[in-house]
């Protein structure tokens, strides 16, 4: 009877541990996307400076929670790169609506600039993907000055980027 306890408990540990994986033989209701800063950064018009990471999630499509911790650490394929610090974690997740709260530890108070919005921009497309939702609320904790800040990501937060090498002239 041991045995038996013991064989079922190490098949669904194994099982669990292939429960999400970057394969692309997915259906299409199983593959989610985690945006991620491309490594290395470029900054040119024929690539950008985030891209999506796509992953077999099956079973667990439907658990933001489970996979927003399974995002925040970090991607799995070569040519992706976290912008987020290492030891990251979502403190508290609220969904409600069209749109979701995400409290994070305080460890983003070491990201600034540039950095932050990288970081602030691919956690809110993973998300809104994730939960179909459309405003983002990042909330965390300076860590040096103990003050609170929001940041607020929706639809209408993303710059368009032109890819043009000159202007065009129209004629009216």
């Amino acid at each position: 009877m041991k045995r038996t306890i013991c064989l079922a408990l190490t098949v669904v540990f194994l099982l669990s541990l292939t429960a999400c994986d970057s394969s692309a033989s997915t259906s299409p209701d199983e593959t989610v996307f985690f945006y991620y800063c491309t490594d290395p950064l470029r900054y040119d018009g024929n690539s950008s400076v985030i891209s999506a990471e796509a992953r077999n999630c099956t079973g667990y499509v439907n658990s933001l929670e489970f996979l927003l911790n399974l995002y925040l650490a970090g991607p799995v394929e070569r040519g992706f790169k976290s912008p987020f610090p290492e030891g990251l974690y979502a403190e508290s997740i609220t969904l409600s609506s069209n749109r979701v709260s995400i409290t994070l530890s305080s460890i983003t108070s070491e990201l600034k600039g540039l950095d932050l919005t990288l970081a602030c921009v691919c956690l809110s497309k993973t998300v809104q993907e994730l939960a179909d939702v459309d405003t983002v609320y990042i909330n965390y904790e300076n860590s040096n000055t103990g003050k609170r800040h929001t940041i607020t990501i929706g639809p209408n937060s993303y710059l368009l980027t032109d890819e043009t090498s000159a202007a065009v002239d129209t004629e009216d």
